[in-house]
């Protein structure tokens, strides 16, 4: 979800004359699909059998998802191998939740890779979910749903009702650029943890270059014990344990290599361990995110 690229538009002197030229002509493949829905302007492009699904806002075009259609399961974006990370601390998930759905590579991966485990998506925007089904080769499996409803709501409705717990909770949800700001609070966060099985963690993808960086990693570090991050592509993935957990990196290469090896994953699991973050990147002081103070709308400009 990193990389983004610029709507050129040619200065006029008409007012009124930007908006005209607002979409402008695509400079990564052919547009094949262009839509709006309640929450984004969506853009599908096609680039030989390589799919990718952007989100544009304030005339900027971000990528979200890319999947090589001839390749399904080969990573197009490295954040997406960043967020297998989770497995280094969790290698067995039985019951897999995905916040955000894209063009449904992550989701179709551990689907894959995890034949027996649950695997639930939940996508806010059913525009979305059409398109990862038309356009992307998405398919729904006995073990793989999506559910269109807002993530955060997923998960304190399952809390209320007592659903499974989750071994894993795959954060991924984006709004061309950002994060929408209740998926980034200290509450939010606290009802992640409540929903989380013993022994599991869970794992967000962040972007580090929004000033909201520095609030997010403070926020999720203020409510989990442990909180290790994988770096890579402008994109830090951060695996936050309830518990304390000490995993010296050579044990990490090992478990990903084991993993690897049982797996035969499309990418290189250990390239994913060796992107451990040594020395954090971000100020550890300063103030977080909450309910009553999420200011992402503004620091996300910065």
């Amino acid at each position: 979800m990193t990389p983004m690229r610029m709507i050129r538009v040619p200065l006029m002197l008409v007012a009124g004359a930007v908006a005209a030229f607002a979409a402008s002509a695509p400079t990564h493949g052919e547009v094949i699909v262009e839509t709006e829905s309640l929450y984004h302007h969506i853009i599908v492009e096609t680039d030989g059998s390589i799919r990718r699904l952007l989100f544009r806002r304030r005339g900027v075009d971000h990528s979200e998802s890319a999947v090589d259609l001839s390749a399904p399961l080969r990573p197009q974006m490295r954040y997406t191998e960043l967020m297998f990370s989770g497995l280094l601390y969790c290698p067995d998930p039985k019951d897999i939740l995905v916040v955000g759905l894209g063009g449904g590579m992550l989701s179709g991966m551990f689907a894959h890779y995890f034949g027996d485990a649950n695997v639930v998506t939940v996508e806010l925007d059913p525009k979305v979910f059409e398109l990862a089904k038309g356009h992307f080769g998405f398919k729904e499996t006995g073990r793989g749903k999506v559910v269109v409803r807002d993530g955060r709501v997923y998960i304190k409705r399952a809390l209320n009702k007592g659903a499974p717990r989750f071994d894993l909770i795959l954060l991924d949800a984006y709004r061309g650029g950002f994060i929408p700001y209740h998926l980034t609070t200290k509450e939010f966060f606290e009802e992640c943890k409540r929903a989380l099985k013993p022994g599991g963690l869970v794992v967000s993808n962040m972007r580090t270059d929004f000033e909201t960086y520095d609030y997010q990693r403070r926020t999720i570090r203020k409510v989990f014990a442990t909180c290790r991050a994988f770096q890579g592509g402008g994109n830090t993935v951060v695996c936050a344990l309830p518990v304390e957990t000490k995993v010296a990196p050579d044990d990490l290469m090992k478990r990903a290599r084991a993993l690897q090896e049982k797996h035969k994953f499309q990418f290189d699991l250990l390239g994913v361990a060796d992107a451990y973050e040594r020395k954090a990147d971000y100020k550890r002081h300063g103030p977080i995110f909450t309910d009553d103070y999420a200011p992402a709308n503004i620091l996300r400009r910065r």
